[in-house]
C-alpha cells in the first residue's frame, strides 16, 4: 500500500504540471510505479529541456525531487 497521494511531473518549458494520481505498470520496465510518458512533439527542437517532480504524500509532506535534464537531439 502505497503512502503517496499524487505525483505531479512538470517539464519545466511547460506551464503547468501533469499530476498521476494512482500507480500503473509501465510496460517499458515492468514496474508499478508512479509515471507519465514526455512526447517529443511536446517539446519541439533541439537542447536541454528539465523534467522536475514534487511528490505529495497522503499524510500532507510534500518533496521535491532533483529535476532531470534530457537533451533533444531533432537530427537524431
Amino acid at each position: 500500500m502505497t503512502r503517496l497521494r499524487q505525483v505531479a511531473w512538470l517539464a519545466l518549458v511547460a506551464t503547468s504540471a501533469l499530476a498521476v494520481d494512482s500507480m500503473s505498470l509501465n510496460d517499458r520496465t515492468g514496474v508499478w510505479e508512479y509515471w507519465t510518458p514526455i512526447a517529443a512533439a511536446d517539446h519541439p527542437g533541439s537542447g536541454a529541456v528539465q523534467i522536475g517532480a514534487t511528490v505529495y504524500g497522503k499524510d500532507g509532506g510534500k518533496r521535491e525531487l532533483p529535476p532531470l535534464d534530457l537533451i533533444r537531439d531533432v537530427a537524431g
